[in-house]
């Protein structure tokens, strides 16, 4: 259901569709439990805990504090996408921070993506990594 949020994103900016990567995903399940189990979205592992050959990288997380986890994770995803693009070309620093999650989802050079989510007291951590 998320794949398909995601690449019905991605399709509305006229890019292909990813595909998902079981083995990434693995490890991307693993960085969700982490950080449910330090109770704070981070990116402390990454790219560490990228496990797939790659060119190019870059991962969201996310968590929501309550709700089914399919409401929550398109919930999640529908925020990142709200995120929109940058106002400059030179998206960088704090401007970034704003649109991260947004610019990574629609990167094309992107052509796989992780996800891992875990459900722990009642919260869902969401990891998406992407690689090409």
């Amino acid at each position: 259901m998320l794949l398909a949020a995601i690449n019905e994103g991605r399709a509305a900016h006229g890019l292909s569709a990813l595909s998902l990567d079981p083995r990434q995903s693995k490890c991307s399940r693993a960085h969700s439990m982490h950080m449910a189990l330090q109770g704070q979205i981070s990116h402390d592992q990454f790219p560490a805990d990228i496990c797939v050959p790659h060119t190019y990288v870059a991962e969201n997380v996310g968590e929501d504090p309550q709700g089914s986890v399919s409401v929550a994770v398109l919930e999640l995803q529908r925020l990142m996408m709200d995120e929109g693009p940058c106002a400059t070309s030179a998206c960088s620093g704090a401007q970034y921070e704003q649109h991260g999650h947004y610019m990574n989802l629609i990167n094309p050079r992107y052509k796989h993506v992780g996800i891992g989510i875990v459900v722990r007291n009642g919260a869902t951590w969401l990891t998406e990594d992407f690689t090409s």
